[in-house]
């Protein structure tokens, strides 16, 4: 009996992962180098994410920032931000925060390097876009959120994966008392 719960319990389906959206990919790349200043920064996720509560912020090394006021604008998985003309050369980080389709919350930055002074040339080609994996993982200074909500969904599958094993062991503890019962009543 207990052989018979153990098997129906490995042959269940396990839970369906809550992934909440990523960042895939961005232009520019984390950690290019650009001789030219980008026009805007465009960021590529997993999902749909929400205009409403987002924001994308480009810093210059010495704080100030490069991007345009309310340009900041979404198009289904894709968010995007205008930047200031003739950005100086330097080292600009790009730290945003976006509300996913499923309302949570996904803050990161990254940076990226501009070689030499030049009027504001088009972004990098789609080839030049990098893996969420390259970019950084600190949370964004400028979102004033922190990075518990996107594990917040790692943290309900180990719940809920403990739980499953739990009603398992239960189902498993009442069986053998159950059988010896009925052992003893023989």
């Amino acid at each position: 009996m207990m052989t018979a719960l153990v098997a129906a319990a490995l042959a269940l389906p396990a839970a369906p992962a809550l992934a909440h959206s990523e960042l895939l990919e961005s232009t520019p790349a984390a950690g290019d180098t650009l001789t030219a200043a980008p026009q805007q920064v465009q960021l590529v996720f997993g999902e749909n994410v929400q205009e409403q509560g987002g924001a994308i912020v480009v810093e210059a090394a010495d704080g100030a920032r490069v991007d345009q006021a309310k340009t900041f604008a979404t198009d289904a998985n894709v968010a995007t931000v205008q930047l200031a003309k003739n950005s100086p050369a330097g080292k600009y980080t790009v730290s945003f925060r976006v509300v996913s389709a499923d309302g949570h919350i996904v803050t990161d930055n990254f940076s990226y390097q501009v070689t030499r002074t030049s009027t504001a040339a088009p972004a990098p080609s789609a080839a030049a876009t990098t893996s969420a994996a390259a970019a950084g993982s600190d949370s964004s200074p400028a979102a004033g959120t922190n990075d518990a909500d996107t594990e917040s969904g790692a943290s309900v599958v180990w719940v809920l994966g403990l739980g499953a094993i739990g009603v398992v062991l239960v189902a498993a503890v009442i069986a053998v008392v159950v059988r010896g019962r009925r052992e003893r009543s023989d």
